[in-house]
């Protein structure tokens, strides 16, 4: 019954994405795209705290993201890029079934490797884009690397995150120390906690101040920086345990995980 009814809007659902990127608007981020293979469509979702988890519902009521008439259109995957748009790649293949699940008389009649030799990529882009310059991030300077943590792109931010940790550079220590105590953006905040640690140069004083930082984000990554530090610094201890009350569900559910 299930091959003679679809059930819900997907049924070969591929290459789950968050937008991270600057290029569209502002509601954009958070949402998730998916390539719905079967059907040649994009399908967007908003994504909403519930709980300690989350819930996604469709973005464009009766309409898709993209749509298209070629039925070998096969989104399969999603990177955001640099100029903070989405890059989709397409499969390209006239047949996506497995073949136990075409009857043996349809089958005989399939080139079933039809398309092996292509493939498309594309850069999704809101109307009247601009695209910006690329900057070469290997040749900037550690303390330009620092300022990129706070960018509204993330593949800047990760970017800069990822060479920080590569370089090992003892520069960026008291820089990302002057982020995470008087940052205003919390993803910097989040981005430097991180940074220091990567670099073994993270104190408990400054992961106590985390767990007690205004942002829950930050407040629940903080109690997974402490766990391996638990055992030799009860004040720690009591810090994790105080957020057993917290007023944010996940930072409760960090905190039990983090006490385990």
């Amino acid at each position: 019954r299930s091959e003679l009814f679809a059930a819900g809007f997907l049924t070969s659902s591929s290459g789950l994405t968050v937008y991270r990127g600057d290029a569209y608007p502002a509601d954009f981020r958070g949402n998730l795209f998916l390539g719905e293979v079967a059907n040649n469509l994009i399908f967007r979702m908003k994504v909403e705290p519930d709980g300690v988890t989350f819930k996604a519902e469709r973005a464009d009521p009766g309409v898709e993201f993209v749509a298209s008439e070629d039925t070998w259109f096969r989104p399969v995957n999603f990177v955001n890029a640099p100029d903070g748009t989405l890059h989709l790649l397409d499969m390209y293949r006239e047949t996506i079934e497995h073949p136990w699940s075409i009857p043996d008389d349809i089958r005989a009649r399939l080139d079933l490797r039809s398309g092996e030799d292509r493939g498309r990529v594309y850069r999704i882009t809101p109307p009247g884009f601009r695209r910006r310059s690329t900057p070469k991030l290997g040749s900037a300077s550690t303390a330009e690397l620092v300022k990129l943590l706070s960018h509204p792109n993330a593949w800047h931010r990760d970017t800069a995150h990822r060479l920080l940790f590569e370089r090992q550079d003892r520069a960026a220590v008291p820089l990302l120390r002057e982020r995470l105590a008087r940052g205003d953006d919390p993803l910097a905040r989040l981005h430097s906690l991180w940074s220091l640690e990567g670099m073994n140069a993270l104190s408990d004083a400054e992961i106590l101040r985390a767990i007690d930082d205004p942002r829950p984000e930050i407040r629940e990554h903080a109690l997974r920086l402490a766990e391996p530090r638990l055992k030799k610094s009860p004040a720690l201890v009591d810090a994790v345990r105080s957020r057993a009350n917290d007023d944010t569900k996940r930072v409760v559910f960090q905190a039990a995980f983090t006490l385990g």
